[in-house]
């Protein structure tokens, strides 16, 4: 994420909200955490299948739509 032009399309100068600042990283560390956790899901996932469980299985779609981005999430957030 280029928190330079956040910063000028936020009207802040360079530097000069370390708040902002660590509101960015927190949201990066946020999502490189939620593309952890799908990797893991997405691993269990194949694993499942493979040990005989078919994709119309309730847990598998369940599995699934947990990997959709912005799954149960309301309100106007974006898509990554």
């Amino acid at each position: 994420m280029d928190t330079k032009k956040l910063r000028k399309g936020f009207g802040f100068a360079d530097g000069r909200n370390a708040q902002l600042d660590a509101y960015f990283k927190a949201c990066n560390e946020a999502a490189d955490e939620i593309d952890r956790l799908r990797a893991l899901v997405d691993i269990g996932y194949d694993h499942l299948l493979s040990c005989g469980y078919r994709e119309e299985d309730p847990t598998l779609t369940q599995m699934r739509a947990g990997l959709t981005p912005n799954a149960g999430v309301t309100g106007s957030g974006e898509g990554q």
